[in-house]
């Protein structure tokens, strides 16, 4: 995971493995994930407050914008595909699709801006669901992934944080076949969700 040697992919299985040879755990991948995104966040967020001091313009701050979801997106997909050596044309397809959505969203944001949108809290709310929204392309791929090794279900586990209704409902399914539960990502939580999908072979 990201350029700790400490972790290796094993092709077979679809999964991380540690130095000693053990799986490492979906909820220990998804809390790396969770610290990039993160980083993200603050980067965004910063940014942000260049545009609400008037340090930049909405035009600069979009182009910030994009780097940051590009960048993040792209870091999300090769997380959930085992690194960016396993990644494929298929791969970045998939992620330039959900950039593309993500871009549609962020220009419509940025006329909204220019209109006068006040750049008060619910702004940054709405920068910072960006900034977390890596998640949406990171399961989607790792469903992908683990429905091609052969796992057949999945189950939801909920967060050591708040829980929204959906995330609950979810999780008390327990296993199902994969692609039965509602995204991360997609519940009322949208890509604040820090809940993560594991998989098994049924």
């Amino acid at each position: 995971m990201g350029d700790d040697s400490t972790y290796r992919w094993n092709e077979v299985a679809g999964r991380y493995i540690n130095q000693s040879g053990d799986f490492v755990s979906f909820a220990e991948v998804r809390q790396y994930l969770d610290e990039v995104l993160d980083r993200h966040e603050r980067k965004v967020v910063s940014l942000s407050g260049k545009l609400r001091e008037g340090g930049i313009n909405v035009q600069q701050w979009q182009a910030g914008m994009r780097d940051s979801l590009k960048d993040l997106h792209l870091v999300s997909g090769a997380l959930a595909r085992g690194g960016w050596a396993q990644m494929s044309q298929s791969d970045y397809g998939r992620v330039g699709n959900e950039l593309r959505f993500q871009y549609e969203r962020l220009a419509r944001f940025a006329t909204q801006i220019e209109r006068g949108l006040p750049l008060d809290g619910r702004f940054r709310r709405r920068v910072q669901l960006y900034a977390q929204s890596g998640r949406v392309s990171y399961t989607a791929a790792l469903r992908q992934e683990m429905a091609l090794r052969g796992y057949t279900e999945e189950k939801s586990v909920l967060a050591k944080a708040d829980h929204c209704s959906e995330c609950v409902a979810e999780a008390n399914k327990g296993w199902v076949p994969i692609g039965t539960l509602v995204n991360i990502g997609e519940r009322i939580c949208k890509s604040n969700c820090r809940c993560h999908l594991e998989f098994r072979e049924g």
